[in-house]
């Protein structure tokens, strides 16, 4: 008898620890991390950017700065880096690269393609939640859209 009654007590000391797991990680849930780290895979071709290498700028901004902005302000911040932007890469033709970002969880993430000839799509956004990881695969001219790929699996639940 005295060996059930450890075992209910070892149970019972089991549900507290359990219990207070449980309610840290709703704690950490409901005050929301900091920041996101997300993986970000840029591929160009051979003739992206026709043939040059490529300016990728990765920022931090709300949706209405991301709309309202021109090629020429972006093109200042490749220069003169503000606060906002999280890094700065070239990228050269026929290359892979993969970038970790940290970045504020609760804005967007945009990324600008800098091309020669904007005749392309040549920004993205990424809006919150944000994802694990984008494949972004670029062409001639800009983004190759319905190629893109996020991996938000469980990011949009609450």
């Amino acid at each position: 008898m005295d060996h059930v009654a450890r075992k209910d007590r070892a149970r019972a000391e089991l549900g507290q620890v359990w219990l207070g797991v449980l309610l840290c990680l709703i704690v950490l849930t409901e005050s929301g991390c900091t920041t996101w780290r997300l993986l970000i895979t840029l591929r160009s071709t051979e003739d992206t950017n026709q043939g040059r290498p490529l300016q990728v700028l990765v920022r931090s901004v709300q949706a209405e700065s991301y709309r309202s902005e021109t090629y020429g302000d972006l093109a200042q911040l490749i220069i003169r880096p503000d606060k906002t932007v999280l890094r700065v890469v070239t990228l050269e033709p026929n290359h892979k690269r993969r970038l970790w970002i940290t970045a504020p969880s609760d804005k967007p993430v945009a990324l600008y393609f800098l091309f020669s000839a904007t005749t392309g799509s040549w920004k993205m956004l990424l809006p919150p939640p944000l994802p694990w990881s984008v494949s972004v695969p670029l062409g001639r001219n800009g983004v190759l859209v319905p190629d893109v790929k996020e991996c938000r699996l469980g990011r949009d639940l609450p």
